[in-house]
Formats: C-alpha cells, sequence, structure tokens
C-alpha cells in the first residue's frame, strides 16, 4: 500500500518489497514460488537501481533468461504431447478432423502426431532462438525486428490457444516487458550491469537453474526454471 501510493518509486519504496518477500518464503514458501519470485521477485532486485537506468539491463538479463531455460526446459520427450493436447484443446479447432490431426490414430493411438511433434519442437527452436536474437542483433537490424515478431508470435500462440492450468497473465506481462526492455529501450546496453547485480542475477538466472536441472528434487521447478 506505502508503494503504491508514493508519487514516485525509488530504491527505499522498493526495498521493503524485495526484503519481506524472501522472509516470508521461508515460512512458507508456497508463497515464494506463488508470487513467481524466480521473475518478478528477481525483477524487483533490479529495480532497486530505480534512481538509474542500471535497472533496464537488469530486467533484460531476466527475461532473457526465462526465455532461454523455458525453451531449454522444452527439450524432452513430453514436449509434444503437451502441444497436441493443447492444440486440440484450443477454441480454434473446434473441428473434430482438426483436433484428431493431433494425434497418430484417435482414439486408438492418442500419441502425438508428426504434426504435433513438429509443432513441439518448433516451438522449442523458437523460445530457445529468441533471447539469442535478441542479445545478438543490433538495434534496428531485421534480426532485431524478427527476434520481436518471433515473441510476439509465440506468445499470442500460446495465450490464443487458452491452455488449461497456464497462467496467462505472465504471457501477457512477458509481452509488455519485452516491448519496453527491447523496443523502447533497445539501445541499453548489456555491459552497463552493475556489478553487485551482475553476480546476483548469474545465481538467480544461471547457478541455481543449473543446479535445479541436475538435481530436480533439490530445487523448485520455478527457481530452477524448469517450467516443462
Amino acid at each position: 500500500v506505502y508503494v503504491l501510493t508514493r508519487p514516485a518509486i525509488g530504491f527505499y519504496e522498493i526495498l521493503p518489497v524485495v526484503a519481506i518477500l524472501p522472509v516470508v518464503g521461508l515460512m512458507d514458501q508456497t508463497l515464494f514460488l506463488a508470487a513467481r519470485g524466480e521473475h518478478y521477485w528477481t525483477t524487483a532486485m533490479c529495480f532497486l537501481y530505480v534512481s538509474s537506468s542500471a535497472w533496464i539491463p537488469g530486467a533484460k538479463v531476466v527475461q532473457l533468461g526465462l526465455w532461454f531455460w523455458a525453451g531449454f526446459s522444452k527439450l524432452n520427450r513430453h514436449f509434444p504431447y503437451v502441444v497436441g493436447v493443447m492444440n486440440s484443446n484450443s477454441p480454434f479447432t473446434r473441428f473434430a478432423f482438426m483436433r484428431r490431426l493431433m494425434y497418430k490414430n484417435y482414439p486408438e493411438d492418442v500419441n502425438p502426431s508428426a504434426l504435433a511433434r513438429i509443432a513441439g519442437h518448433w516451438g522449442t527452436a523458437v523460445e530457445l532462438g529468441i533471447p539469442i536474437i535478441l542479445m545478438v542483433s543490433p538495434v534496428g537490424s531485421y534480426g532485431h525486428y524478427a527476434g520481436m515478431a518471433l515473441m510476439l508470435g509465440l506468445h499470442i500462440y500460446i495465450t490464443s490457444n487458452v491452455p488449461m492450468g497456464v497462467p496467462i497473465e505472465w504471457n501477457f506481462m512477458v509481452v509488455y516487458g519485452a516491448f519496453y526492455l527491447f523496443w523502447f529501450n533497445a539501445d541499453v546496453s548489456l555491459t552497463t550491469l552493475p556489478l553487485p547485480l551482475a553476480v546476483f542475477l548469474a545465481v538467480m538466472l544461471i547457478a541455481l537453474p543449473l543446479i535445479g536441472n541436475i538435481y530436480p528434487r533439490a530445487i523448485s521447478f520455478l527457481i530452477s526454471m524448469r517450467y516443462y
């Protein structure tokens, strides 16, 4: 309430938020996870640098990490099943013959069809490609435009399918963040990241996801960004 009623947001407005959430999470880890701490809390830590523009490259790194690890988590054998079921429940595949295209031989064999597998692999490639393209492409280049187009297409596709059990609002937030960070502030370089923030982000976006993928029982799938 205090933060929401301030005329401007600064370090001392953000500090209580980023300090209280992990403390509450120690008492009930579900609260920290439900708050999507690996995304929103990590980004809020970047907001501690709101008095300078240093928070922008930090938020960019968080966004790039989310895309990369979400794509990485799709490198498995079961993701085509996810795509097949999602597409067959989409409001845009209302006709039975369209839904059956997602399965080998419905109803006798409900393993994903070749089409569902291709769609799954394409989605994986796109989500892995978006952060790489946006990170290496010069501002205003064809690569930059392509990265933004792929980003928008991916999240529109996910949202339009109205997938069950998916935090749809997260997809809206990611699109909004992508346009603010990689379009309106595309010229802000990642090299301007302050060292303390860079170390923190390395832990949250590299170390913990790596450990969580190697030892999945040790760290929550959200902190590990093992979304699939």
